[in-house]
């Protein structure tokens, strides 16, 4: 096995080499951060603080708007931290079990409760908002041990401060990632023992030096078998490397591993460029990009024109004498008798800022349909007051279908992938509670293990997108009640209670609402026997009326002598 000197010199070289690749990246990474979000414009050009001069070439805040409505509907919209957004379901095959379903049930709501403690939402917030601006985020999730209320941590690294690989599939499974210590900060996560010389020098010069900064180095990638002792499951055997160092003085600072993968990089929609081109994403703010550009430029000559016409240009006769007075009602005296000419006037007013206008509102609207702000604001821009719940629901249906791409991105690349390493962790620190002994499976070779759950997203958007799952059910039970009138067994066509059970979960009921299968059969055979037994009950009290009556009857008479 490699030394840790080889190691840590091999990820300082595949940085660099990544790095170097991504330079273009950030190139235009920048442009796009210097119209659409300038508090993440420090890219290529690092500040610690705003910058007024660069905020004040932008003449109109259109993107400025249009990303921030994209990235508040998302975040409302898809993981709102105070409504329901996602549920754990029994794995394949176990949807029957009831005390799997109830685990389950169990976990999402514990799930629930620590996520909110540990900074997920902010940091989400974070992500989303790189991914819209940038095409590209990254949320990283680290265990714990400080607060055992905060199992774990999540960070959202910034554009432009790490670099990533994909592997085969296209899946990013490497990322390396910088980030700057100080030297107490690198000796209170690390300890003092493995810091640098420089580092150490400076921490134990007291509080004068300790805030000096040094740049760390995270380098995670898959490890392989010839680097790992199959069975052990330590650190330094776990699946995923990690491996943290000064990048400066390539010190290792840390070498362990993970059991998944502790990252997660969506992309808004892959960049389809040569096989050469490195795994970044394609962004609304990309295609937004040169309506932005001229929009500003065009705002800024209105702007121009506006002042020209508050406060115009004059042009003034060389042989003019006096003073010319600004102020509203001011006086200015002219000699009439040299005409017109000796007067002072305008001059230069002839922009049409009515099509200056027009021209900037089109540029807006184009700019706002790439990031789909009619989308987030479908039911504040509704044309109609009187609208109903049916129509509200189908008209964001239909505008949710448009962004159901990168939606599916977001679910595979992000939110499974952290919900489920979110719960396994949960599930190994023993916070979930001991799961039931039907799921434990055994995988044909004498090895006994947990199958993991499925992870259900009852979102705004995600029900928005099974909208049309209702409406088919809708249709297609109309059509089958009408033909029912005249073929009443067409009806024997239909699951109706998988019908029932899946339009419900398609419009957010959560699981816990649904009655257990068993105990629905159980309620019908129960209210069965219960209406035999009356229908039994009634056939004996008419027998035993009509047996009542019949005693009345004379012997004699011609009724008893036909009965």
């Amino acid at each position: 096995m490699r030394s840790e000197k080889e190691i840590v010199e091999e990820c300082v070289a595949t940085y660099e080499a990544r790095k170097s690749a991504r330079a273009p990246w950030d190139a235009q990474w920048q442009v796009i951060a210097d119209y659409f979000c300038p508090r993440k414009a420090s890219i290529t050009n690092s500040s610690h603080l705003p910058d007024g001069q660069k905020e004040a070439q932008i003449y109109d805040g259109s993107g400025y708007y249009a990303l921030d409505v994209a990235v508040r509907g998302q975040t409302s919209d898809i993981i709102p931290h105070d409504q329901v957004w996602f549920s754990f379901d029994p794995p394949p095959g176990m949807a029957g079990e009831f005390r799997v379903q109830q685990w389950c049930q169990q976990a999402t709501r514990l799930v629930r409760l620590y996520l909110s403690a540990s900074k997920f939402y902010p940091q989400s917030y974070e992500f989303v908002s790189d991914r819209t601006c940038f095409g590209t985020a990254c949320l990283y999730s680290e265990e714990s041990d400080l607060d055992p209320n905060v199992p774990v941590v999540f960070r959202h690294h910034r554009i432009g401060s790490y670099t990533m690989a994909e592997n085969a599939d296209g899946v990013v499974d490497s990322l390396d990632f910088e980030r700057r210590f100080t030297a107490r900060q690198l000796v209170e996560k690390f300890g003092r023992e493995v810091a640098s010389a420089k580092v150490r020098e400076c921490f134990d010069a007291g509080r004068g030096k300790q805030d000096t900064q040094f740049t760390v180095l995270h380098c995670v990638y898959p490890r392989a078998e010839a680097e790992r002792i199959l069975g052990k499951m330590d650190g330094r055997n776990k699946p995923y490397a990690s491996v943290w160092l000064e990048r400066d003085a390539k010190q290792p600072l840390r070498v362990s591993g993970y059991d998944e993968m502790p990252f997660s990089v969506s992309r808004w929609s892959t960049w389809e460029g040569n096989e050469e081109t490195a795994p970044y994403g394609y962004s609304p703010a990309f295609m937004a990009l040169p309506d932005m550009r001229q929009l500003n430029l065009l705002q800024k000559c209105l702007d121009v024109l506006a002042e020209k016409k508050a406060n115009p240009p004059l042009l003034i006769p060389t042989g003019f004498k006096g003073d010319i007075d600004y102020r509203a009602g001011g006086i200015t005296w002219f000699d009439p008798a040299t005409g017109d000419a000796a007067r002072p006037q305008a001059w230069g007013m002839e922009g049409d800022y009515g099509l200056g206008v027009q021209r900037a509102d089109q540029k807006r609207s184009q700019i706002e349909a790439f990031f789909q702000v009619n989308m987030w604001l479908a039911i504040s821009r509704m044309e109609r007051a009187n609208i109903t719940a049916e129509e509200v629901r189908a008209r964001v249906g239909e505008q949710a279908r448009q962004f159901s791409a990168t939606y599916t991105l977001l679910v595979t690349e992000w939110l499974t992938a952290q919900l489920m390493r979110f719960f396994r962790i949960l599930l190994r620190r023993g916070i979930l509670p001991p799961p039931p002994q039907e799921m434990v499976s055994d995988d044909g070779r004498g090895n006994l293990f947990i199958p993991e759950p499925q992870v259900l997203f009852s979102s705004r958007i995600a029900l928005a997108l099974k909208e049309a799952d209702n409406t088919a059910v809708g249709s297609v039970l109309n059509l089958a009640g009408a033909i029912a009138q005249m073929a009443p067994d067409v009806m024997d066509n239909f699951n109706l209670d998988e019908m029932i059970r899946g339009s419900a979960r398609n419009r957010g009921l959560p699981p816990e609402y649904h009655r257990d299968p068993d105990e629905v059969a159980a309620m019908r055979a129960a209210r069965a026997q219960a209406q035999q037994q009356m229908q039994q009950a009634e056939m004996m009290e008419q027998m035993s009326r009509a047996a009542a009556n019949a005693g009345k009857i004379p012997k004699d008479s011609p009724m008893m002598g036909l009965m």
